[in-house]
């Protein structure tokens, strides 16, 4: 079911308003009210499409991710998917800090898990799966963080590499027993 226009109209003001303002706040020092003035929006308009301010940040963070998602990733290669994954944390780096700033970076492991089921759905058949997914993706919510809280010190493509030679050791050999 699609949104109304002026739903989704309403959600962007609010996420944009919410953006500019974390560049001068902290998340704790913003308040529903400030938003809405921010946004140009009445405080209804804000109730009726989240119930907490942290659902218009973590709605954020599953647009990002659904960015992700418009790849065809069942076609490509592990390489390919950490160059795109790594090019999105590139792209939106001050946003995910925003994330860890306001104690959320949490649901950032959870939303890699799904990632990780999506992903390894079709490709693995594994009695582990569900274990090796809760792995990686802690792996993956671990190394983000590392790379966000020292400044983003490597590009998309040395992160691509690590990615790469953290996972290549225990996916490669899954993927291509396939075992059972």
């Amino acid at each position: 079911m699609k949104e109304d226009a002026r739903i989704i109209h309403s959600k962007a003001l609010l996420q944009q308003a919410f953006l500019l303002l974390l560049k001068d706040k902290t998340f704790d020092e913003i308040s529903i009210a400030e938003l809405c003035r921010k946004a140009g929006v009445s405080r209804q308009t804000f109730y009726s499409n989240y119930k907490y301010k942290e659902d218009v940040l973590l709605e954020h963070l599953d647009d990002i991710l659904n960015e992700f998602y418009s790849h065809n990733l069942s076609q490509l290669d592990f390489d390919e998917v950490f160059q795109i994954l790594s090019m999105i944390f590139t792209k939106y780096h001050q946003f995910l800090q925003n994330l860890f700033r306001a104690n959320l970076d949490f649901q950032i492991m959870f939303r890699f898990e799904k990632l990780l089921k999506r992903m390894n759905s079709d490709v693995l058949n594994h009695s582990l799966i569900e274990y090796i997914n809760c792995f990686f993706a802690g792996g993956m919510y671990l190394v983000l963080r590392k790379w966000l809280l020292m400044g983003t010190p490597i590009t998309a493509l040395e992160l691509t590499s690590v990615f790469k030679q953290i996972s290549t050791p225990v996916i490669q050999p899954l993927r291509q027993k396939n075992i059972k």
